[in-house]
């Protein structure tokens, strides 16, 4: 996030010929000594690098015994999942197998024939009327099946091998099941059920009861079972519960020109295969009025969303225990705002198949009449919460965005993003699990930040985090560099107690627009390589008890600690992306080896292994006896570099 005005503090080196012996504390220019080292770029981290220099040459060989400890395990098995297409069959399959039904329901093309009680056919439409557990099986042309009971037990509707379609409205048309109607998918069966494009009896009030999906059901609708389901809902929606919504089991392939699956007050999903390509959102919750009411909760199964717009929106709370899912969501982060200039004009349930624009293709039947430019991932429009899981997100807006708290407890993240890829309009925390965010505009945003825990790997076109004032303007705007992204102010706090954190940022590394508080954890920032940006940025102060900070980046606006009671090394240096930074103390132990992947002039290092008043040796080049983890070296021996001089930590 750029702000008007940063301040500039004063880095001071002691070289091995000039002896400064403090800092000028100014706001007017940095009078910091530049020493130049040229190394030469190298992508081998383990051989030589070393380059010319005005400083002493050394060919000093250090063992890496000290206890330095901040490079990760390298085993980060987080990858990217490819969400699935749709292709479905053009048979229905039906199995074998026996059950205990009040009634069997076979459909015979244009009529059906029935053998139970509580259901009556009249030509191709088929009415239950009664509770009880119905068995159905065959082919209707253009048809439609309907629950209407007003008993206070449960509608079981097996499918056993159904081929449903129904022309004018829904095929399976739910108007009262008190209890609640359940869609048992048959073992081994695979089943078809679709509408048209045209309802004879149509609504443009999203709240109202006019059916709008190939399955509807105005009561509680619960599916599960270990069959197969293809829904394909060519008017609207594919599947809609107007109040709670389970789905316990089944392989469902759902296909709609607007939402995928629609639950209105609530969605919660504990087992499954789910495949959703969607012309507008893949899932989601409406009822944001009744106390409990509209979240979603995925326990487990495995999701494969494709959708134009948002992924998973839940309209109160949205929370993530466990599963495997991928989304693709508004055509990808490739269509975001810094690949696309017409990103976020899109209509919401185009027609189209998802990551399509308005421009080449019809007009769906939404009745939401909602923001139609937000393409996020994962979005609660209160809470969103992940405590476990395998999460795979390429999206052209937020991959996850809250209007409220947006916590990471566990899980393993994937993130590629066209706008922020974690955002919350108020509070975000970070305390477990593996996030990589591979490409964002901004990685992690807020107003208060939070980072205690976790592994946590950024990369981003503007600010690696950022911690500011107001609330995100990117769901209605073009958001280019610079542009767009929270309102600046004054506020905003940056805390970190915990975690591991590396930042690979074009604009500032670690942003906030009130104060960096940090007690604990790791953070390794490869900042900026342009004068406009700082690896480390705030406002108010920077306040360090505990923890390590490493800091590399451009030296026009750098900041360092501003308060700590650990030593710290700041100065400017003139240092080739892929060359080793060697530093250790008088003793000729390691206190830190680095090589950032691009070229930076100021470096600020505060680690509980440096001690104000102590000196330490800082070295160009060279190699090392074991490869690096996120440009990091240990427990190996560093030689072969270009000794440029000694610095007092402050």
């Amino acid at each position: 996030m750029k702000k008007l005005c940063k301040k500039i503090c004063v880095l001071c080196l002691v070289t091995a010929t000039i002896a400064l012996t403090g800092c000028s504390d100014t706001t007017g220019g940095n009078s910091a000594t530049n020493v130049s080292t040229n190394g030469t770029d190298s992508s081998n981290t383990s051989a030589d690098t070393s380059g010319s220099s005005s400083g002493t040459n050394s060919s000093s060989s250090v063992s890496g015994n000290s206890s330095v400890t901040i490079s990760e395990d390298a085993s980060v098995t987080v990858t990217p999942i490819e969400t699935s297409s749709i292709d479905a069959p053009s048979d229905a399959v039906t199995t074998s197998e026996n059950f205990d039904v009040d009634a069997t329901i076979t459909l015979q093309g244009d009529s059906a024939v029935i053998d139970g009680t509580g259901a009556a056919a009249d030509g191709s439409l088929i009415t239950i009327t009664s509770a009880g557990t119905y068995l159905i099986s065959g082919s209707l042309n253009d048809g439609q099946i309907i629950v209407n009971t007003s008993d206070d037990k449960k509608v079981e509707l097996i499918l056993n091998g159904v081929d449903l379609t129904c022309s004018d409205s829904s095929a399976v048309y739910v108007i009262s099941s008190p209890k609640k109607t359940v869609l048992t998918l048959a073992e081994g069966s695979v089943n078809l059920i679709q509408d048209g494009s045209t309802y004879a009896e149509v609504s443009t009030d999203d709240e109202s009861d006019v059916p709008n999906a190939a399955i509807y059901s105005k009561d509680d609708l619960v599916i599960e079972g270990s069959g197969t389901l293809y829904v394909t809902g060519n008017y609207a929606k594919g599947i809609h519960s107007k109040d709670d919504l389970e789905i316990n089991g089944g392989t469902l392939y759902v296909t709609a020109v607007d939402d995928g699956i629609r639950g209105k007050d609530s969605i919660t999903i504990t087992a499954g295969t789910i495949t959703v390509e969607a012309g507008a959102d893949g899932l989601r919750t409406n009822n944001a009025t009744d106390d409990g009411k509209g979240y979603v909760l995925i326990e487990d199964g495995t999701l494969s969303i494709t959708a134009s717009q948002d992924g998973i929106q839940a309209v109160t709370d949205l929370t993530i225990n466990g599963g495997t899912i991928a989304l693709s969501t508004g055509g990808g982060s490739a269509n975001g705002a810094v690949h696309n200039s017409d990103w976020g004009t899109w209509d919401r349930g185009s027609g189209g198949r998802p990551g399509q624009s308005s421009s080449s293709s019809s007009t769906s039947n939404s009745t939401d009449t909602s923001d139609s430019s937000s393409a996020k991932a994962l979005k609660a429009a209160n809470d969103l919460t992940i405590n476990g899981g395998y999460i795979s997100i390429d999206s052209s807006d937020d991959a996850l965005h809250a209007g409220s708290t947006l916590t990471v407890n566990d899980g393993s993240l994937y993130i590629t993003s066209g706008d922020d890829g974690l955002h919350s309009d108020d509070v975000l925390v970070v305390a477990g699990g593996t996030t990589i965010v591979a490409e964002s505009y901004e990685g992690f945003e807020a107003v208060d930040l939070n980072i205690t825990g976790g592994t946590n790997y950024i990369t981003s076109t503007d600010d690696g985090t950022n911690a500011a004032g107001g609330v995100d303007g990117s769901a209605s705007s073009n958001r280019q560099w610079g542009g767009g992204g929270m309102e600046s102010s004054t506020s905003g706090t940056t805390t970190i107690s915990g975690g591991y954190t590396v930042v690979n940022a074009a604009g500032d590394g670690v942003d906030s627009n009130g104060s960096i508080t940090m007690t604990g954890g790791t953070v390794i920032v490869y900042g900026p390589t342009d004068n406009m940006n700082g690896a480390l940025d705030y406002d108010d102060s920077f306040t360090l008890t505990g923890g390590t900070v490493v800091a590399l980046g451009s030296s026009g606006m750098a900041q360092s600690v501003s308060d700590t009671e650990q030593g710290v090394l700041a100065f400017t240096i003139s240092m080739n992306a892929d060359t080793i930074l060697h530093v250790e103390d008088s003793k000729g132990n390691e206190i830190l080896t680095i090589a950032s992947p691009k070229s930076y002039s100021c470096a600020v290092i505060c680690m509980p292994e440096l001690v104000s008043g102590e000196t330490y040796t800082v070295f160009s080049g060279g190699s090392y006896s074991t490869d690096s983890t996120n440009g990091i070296y240990s427990g190996g021996t560093y030689s072969g570099g270009t000794e440029l001089g000694d610095l007092d930590a402050s």
